[in-house]
């Protein structure tokens, strides 16, 4: 066992229930195994420099040494981990990825125009575009050969009905894929073609698993860099939601032009202690992420040996992305089945037993397509406690007994239980 699981395996639940995080906060005692947060604590190398920070009081409005070195740390890491050479006055720190979403909106696609976001969603890309008057045409995406795919086909109607600017999850949240450059480039046509633009949220990208590589999706070709905004942060990897930062890398003039107008403006909010946390994990957080994605990787394949064995007729389909939870496919924080062919009825909350059987708050949504039944749980912690969560009641016995929480509910509902990054 290496120092990073002896460690892990050591935190309490009592420890965990302190911290206060949404996970473990319920006051009825279950526990929110929909979302994405992890059980492992914080890189020692970021709590010591936010200690620092404290013991400076460095809570005034964000001195441009903090903002240049975000900066800095995010296009070194964008460099070492991918290769792509970012100048750093291209980066540009934000609150969070909803807030660059907002920004994208706003400044970078036609004024009233719709929104295309692939299905399955994460919940608030659903829900944001509305909140600012902008109408969503939901692309669901196709499974061939058991696999999540972009559906180009699709993709162009939803441009011919209106639709100017792609949410792009690159890796994919919810379904766990890392797409290949082929993939990318089919998509980067269609979107050329149609003078869209894309806002790709990479959040998820130190995190691929072996035996995939991320690719960032404005790399692919010029025209790719020409009609992207990548939005990223450490909150992800690095378990740090609760600091407020992310981060902009734009990779085209006329982007650069607006962020030279309103760039100061556009990351009012974002937290000194975030940007601080956040440039100490894209600068020296490398060891933790060679101990944390094996870890993560030997969670995931213990769910899938458990539903293997125990729920044959389900399973879940193969990560390579730790994406949060959704209504298909696994990932490092959040997993979820491969939606059912079975007829069950989801409980009700009355019925609802503990863990993963927690909804997150206002997460119901309507449809246009019927649902279906999944479920999704968190596989980022102990194995322990891992195997201790348990499903609602009214789950398949088999389910149960092979610990394997989760909350049924619809293919939708499922997709919208996310927590907000």
């Amino acid at each position: 066992m290496t120092d990073f699981a002896r460690r892990i395996d050591a935190i309490t639940i009592e420890q965990l229930r302190a911290t206060g995080a949404t996970k473990w906060s319920a006051t009825d005692g279950s526990i929110g195994a929909f979302v994405a947060e992890m059980d492992f604590g914080v890189d020692p190398a970021i709590t010591a420099a936010l200690h620092a920070a404290v013991d400076e009081g460095a809570f005034g409005y964000m001195p441009q040494r903090i903002a240049a070195d975000l900066s800095d740390a995010t296009a070194g890491f964008l460099e070492r981990r991918y290769g792509w050479s970012v100048p750093a006055s291209d980066v540009w720190g934000i609150p969070d990825v909803i807030m660059g979403l907002e920004l994208a909106m706003e400044h970078c696609s036609e004024p009233g125009s719709k929104i295309i976001v692939p299905t399955p969603s994460y919940m608030p890309f659903l829900m944001v575009p509305p909140m600012r008057g902008r109408e969503v045409i939901e692309m669901p995406l196709a499974v061939r050969d058991g696999r999540y795919e972009f559906d180009l086909d699709a993709l162009q109607r939803a441009f011919d009905e209106g639709g100017n600017l792609l949410l792009l999850c690159n890796p994919y949240n919810p379904v766990g894929r890392v797409f290949s450059k082929e993939e990318l480039l089919g998509i980067a046509e269609v979107v050329d073609r149609n003078g869209g633009r894309v806002f790709s949220d990479e959040i998820w990208a130190p995190l691929v698993f072996s035996g995939a590589t991320h690719i960032p999706y404005a790399t692919v070709t010029p025209a790719a860099a020409e009609h992207t905004i990548t939005a990223m942060s450490a909150s992800k990897a690095w378990n740090l939601p609760g600091l407020k930062c992310a981060e902009l890398v734009l990779t085209s003039d006329r982007d650069r032009e607006t962020w030279e107008r309103i760039g100061r403006f556009s990351g009012h909010g974002t937290s000194n202690l975030g940007a601080i946390a956040n440039a100490v994990a894209f600068r020296s957080g490398d060891a933790w992420l060679a101990d944390l994605v094996p870890y993560l990787e030997g969670n995931r394949d213990r769910l899938l040996s458990l539903l293997a064995e125990h729920l044959p007729g389900r399973g879940c389909r193969n990560p390579r992305a730790p994406t949060s939870g959704g209504s298909i496919s696994a990932a490092p924080v959040s997993t979820t089945c491969r939606p059912s062919t079975s007829r069950e009825k989801p409980p009700s909350p009355s019925r609802r037993e503990r863990c993963a059987a927690r909804p997150a708050p206002g997460s119901r949504g309507s449809s246009s397509r019927p649902p279906r039944p999944c479920s999704r749980r968190s596989f980022a912690g102990s194995p322990r406690r891992c195997r201790r969560a348990r499903p609602a009641r009214g789950r398949p016995r088999s389910e149960r007994d092979a610990g394997l929480g989760g909350t049924p509910h619809s293919r939708r509902e499922c997709v919208r239980r996310i927590d907000p990054r």
